[in-house]
């Protein structure tokens, strides 16, 4: 990848969110990475192991940097807490994106006014056609990020940039998306939600290709997203999104998950690949709701669907670590809204 002549362009390599591989590297011109993949905030790409590598390394070489960004790259190694850090500092627009999404399946949705809202939209108008979840940094936004805003801005109607503007992240060979450049295993939930992008505008011609390798997917049993820990995300997900896609191998998809869940409720009444959690028993609810409301499940699920509102009524929800980015971690804002939208859901039906 360094010889790739993007390998400093903070628009479109993770170098820098990848800094930990700087260390013992005698190839990467430090204070050429430190220009480009310093954040405002004096971290390397708003993450603490990136910045604590990279500062490691110009240690060991004996290398002196600008003292001004090596000051402020120390200060924000040195104000980190160990025990509570994430792997990112923040990722505003991922809770913003995803909660406007599942907020929308119930009937009478939350207002969007906040903030947050206007600050997403504008990063959609970003050079590099891609959003980032932390926003304004030095890591370079990716096509699963850029899809759920796109489709969370037309759901608030809000003008968005033509899905065009992904097709550089299209692989041909594979009739499918990757999420960031250089990706060698694509992913499920990246294709599911441009899945759902697709169908909004209408590219029928794309649509079936991403349908086809998505159907490919499920049928060598591959139901776990590289993002996050649970099969149940990616089923919830793919019987959600894709039970509203007017095509027969969407529609097919979306069965299949919705019984895939089903098969899988555990005997509390939710969800959960090592046990029940409030935010995978949510994502199977929103799923077969909406497998429901299409009118592709035929067997009598009340029983299941009384039992999961039981489970999320009756207890706390709980945060419990479930996606997958150099460590485990919860999007803890989230779980709670996908709480009460499930348990919504469920008392609308």
């Amino acid at each position: 990848m360094r010889s790739w002549p993007e390998f400093y362009n903070p628009w479109l390599s993770i170098a820098g969110y990848c800094a930990e591989r700087v260390y013992r590297d005698e190839e990467v011109d430090l204070d050429r990475f430190l220009d480009q993949f310093q954040a405002p905030n004096g971290s390397i790409a708003n993450s603490p192991a990136a910045s604590a590598f990279f500062l490691l390394e110009t240690e060991r070489r004996g290398q002196a940097i600008v003292p001004e960004r090596g000051a402020r790259l120390r200060q924000y190694i040195h104000s980190r807490t160990p025990e509570s850090i994430g792997y990112l500092d923040h990722v505003p627009h991922f809770v913003t994106a995803w909660s406007v999404m599942f907020e929308n399946e119930v009937e009478h949705p939350l207002a969007h006014s906040h903030p947050a809202i206007a600050e997403l939209c504008r990063e959609l108008a970003h050079p590099s056609g891609l959003l980032c979840t932390v926003g304004a940094t030095t890591i370079p936004g990716d096509t699963d990020s850029t899809a759920c805003a796109m489709i969370a801005a037309r759901i608030m109607e809000r003008p968005t940039p033509a899905t065009s503007s992904l097709d550089r992240m299209f692989d041909a060979s594979e009739g499918a998306y990757r999420t960031f450049y250089f990706e060698h295993d694509l992913s499920l939930t990246t294709n599911i939600h441009m899945a759902g992008l697709l169908d909004l505008d209408g590219d029928r011609d794309r649509l079936a290709m991403l349908l086809a390798w998505l159907d490919r997917q499920t049928a060598h049993e591959n139901t776990t997203c590289k993002w996050h820990l649970s099969p149940v995300y990616t089923m919830g997900e793919m019987a959600r999104v894709l039970a509203s896609v007017d095509h027969p191998v969407a529609r097919s998809l979306a069965a299949v998950a919705a019984r895939r869940l089903l098969n899988t409720q555990n005997g509390d009444g939710g969800w959960g690949h090592h046990g029940s959690t409030t935010e995978e028993t949510a994502y199977s609810v929103l799923g077969v709701a909406s497998v429901m409301r299409h009118g592709l499940v035929t067997p009598d699920i009340s029983p299941a669907l009384a039992q999961a509102h039981m489970f999320l009524t009756t207890r706390n929800p709980e945060l419990t670590p479930l996606w997958l980015g150099k460590t485990l971690y919860c999007v803890q804002p989230l779980v709670p809204i996908l709480r009460t939208v499930a348990t919504q859901r469920l008392e609308q039906l």
